[in-house]
């Protein structure tokens, strides 16, 4: 019987610094293996990187990110462990997490999670970050990171104030 390095594996922690998985970058044909926890920065992952090993494999990573979308297309379970994106820690992803963005980026007093907020992973919290979270909030992506381009830097104009509305019923 062949024997793989990682025949007794059975949890695997991706660090935040990987970012790319690809079929043949790691032992992955590990029929032990029933735990990976993933970043939301690990934005590519090979459909294939996981064959050889057990589809009981469960997925832990944040929702709205690219894991969630990964375990949908490959039949894997995926627990969550937090939600992307939720910049103001309410639990809860919606619009009050780009009000706060929002705010936070003009200036005015705001407490946002700065993990949850750069969303497009370049480094910076700005009105990138509130376009990604606008699009995901409306269907137009699948995952929050799907269309970023981290190395761009075009600088994205804020403006010198804001008003914020916040109807009764939000």
């Amino acid at each position: 019987m062949y024997l793989r390095m990682c025949d007794h594996l059975k949890e695997l922690d991706l660090p935040k610094s990987l970012t790319v998985v690809n079929e043949s970058g790691l032992p992955f044909g590990c029929g032990s293996l029933e735990k990976v926890t993933v970043q939301p920065n690990s934005t590519v992952i090979h459909d294939d990187a996981f064959d050889g090993s057990s589809k009981n494999i469960t997925f832990y990573g944040y929702k709205n990110s690219y894991i969630e979308d990964y375990t949908q297309r490959n039949g894997y379970k995926f627990e969550s462990i937090g939600i992307f994106g939720d910049v103001n820690q309410d639990g809860k992803f919606n619009g009050k997490d780009v009000l706060e963005l929002r705010k936070s980026i003009v200036g005015l007093e705001s407490s946002i999670d700065e993990y949850n907020s750069d969303v497009n992973f370049d480094g910076r919290i700005n009105g990138k970050d509130v376009l990604a979270i606008r699009k995901q909030l409306v269907g137009l992506t699948s995952y929050l990171g799907e269309d970023t381009e981290p190395d761009d830097t075009t600088p994205v104009e804020t403006p010198s104030y804001i008003v914020v509305e916040i109807p009764d019923n939000v």
